[in-house]
């Protein structure tokens, strides 16, 4: 993700998973909300702090920190 911005291909591609990882999780959330863009809310949420803890293992080399993230979640 972090050369996506400096490559067409490779951004579209990439939005294109991310768009399908939130839409499945916006599907799950659908059984708590009863609009879709309520339930896309945390379904971004969701994506983005997995994301961030991601990042977080790889600079801190640490797979705690992402265990501790999906236990939070």
């Amino acid at each position: 993700m972090e050369v996506a911005s400096s490559n067409e291909v490779l951004r579209t591609s990439a939005a294109d998973v991310i768009e399908e990882w939130v839409g499945t999780a916006t599907q799950w959330f659908r059984r708590w909300a009863t609009e879709p863009r309520t339930a896309r809310s945390p379904a971004y949420s969701m994506y983005m702090t997995l994301e961030g803890a991601f990042m977080l293992r790889r600079a801190a080399r640490d797979d705690s920190r992402e265990h501790q993230t999906v236990r939070g979640l």
